[in-house]
């Protein structure tokens, strides 16, 4: 039977996170992935992320991400891959919409740099928007966008550079106490150690079913688009948005040469599934969900 002092179940990017960190320390841990790291049935995958000093859900985001954009420079440093894009972050809906004020909130009470300009202003900036006349946008410069799969890759080569076991295409069954530890079961071992991280996502509850969390798991989709003038959407002339309407909060980012332009809606249809037997393929609903924002 093996023996680890820490056992991280699920790399995703924060898993592989923190076995990086973990395996950079000098402790003996092991990586168990129930696919491979990068698959497309968690929410580490879809290319990118946004990222950003100031979230509307709450202040208190600020001081971690205040600490995050050094981190990603030395992981940036250490992978020898671009991952951080700033692009600067345009947030917008009328000025009493909850994305606008939530924005507006945390850039004031750490004292963000950022700008308010009114509709016309903003198209003026970024032609590629067309926005009602009662509508604004808060604009961060720190704004941007991550390398997410990159990143995710990046971390686990560190990872094992550094020491850590990874298993992959293996699937936990358990997590059961004992008193020297902790004993985690999988389809093909039983492994000792004296602690777990459990970032398996949408799989915690069914990893750990007696969790008082209110966890729920929802259907998310991401769309590309081809734009009619490209050059609009470039990320040199276009930043990451977010954007309150009527239909709900959407999100986006600038022209990939390669995708085209990533959209999505925030929650999507909300729809509650199972992780391991959702529907997976695209349907017209899903697609006018996201593709409102681009007609309005």
């Amino acid at each position: 039977m093996a023996r680890f002092d820490v056992v991280v179940i699920g790399l995703g990017v924060m898993g592989s996170a923190a076995l990086h960190h973990l395996a950079a320390r000098g402790v003996r841990v092991l990586g168990i992935e129930q696919y491979e790291p990068g698959h497309d049935r968690g929410s580490s995958h879809g290319a990118t992320r946004i990222i950003r000093l100031g979230y509307f859900e709450h202040p208190s985001y600020v001081s971690l991400l205040r600490e995050v954009y050094p981190l990603w420079r030395e992981l940036e440093a250490k992978t020898g891959r671009r991952l951080l894009h700033i692009t600067g972050i345009a947030e917008i809906g009328r000025p009493e919409s909850e994305l606008v004020r939530g924005t507006l909130a945390a850039a004031r009470q750490h004292g963000l740099p950022h700008e308010i300009l009114d509709a016309a202003a903003l198209m003026r900036r970024y032609p590629a928007f067309r926005v009602p006349g009662d509508f604004v946008g808060v604009v961060q410069p720190d704004g941007g966008f991550l390398e997410a799969e990159s990143a995710l890759l990046g971390l686990v080569q560190l990872a094992r550079a550094a020491g850590a076991v990874i298993r992959t295409n293996e699937r936990v069954r358990a997590i059961e106490p004992h008193p020297g530890g902790v004993r985690v079961v999988t389809a093909s071992d039983v492994v000792e150690t004296s602690a777990v991280i459990v970032t398996a996502g949408a799989r915690v509850k069914s990893l750990i079913p007696d969790l008082p969390a209110p966890l729920r798991v929802t259907r998310q989709v991401l769309a590309w688009f081809e734009p009619r003038e490209a050059a609009l959407l470039s990320h040199d002339r276009f930043p990451v948005f977010m954007i309150e309407s009527p239909h709900g909060f959407h999100y986006g980012f600038p022209m990939d040469p390669q995708r085209g332009v990533k959209l999505g809606k925030h929650h999507h249809l909300d729809e509650t599934v199972d992780p391991d037997s959702y529907h997976r393929t695209v349907s017209p609903r899903d697609e006018r969900a996201i593709r409102v924002v681009l007609e309005n």
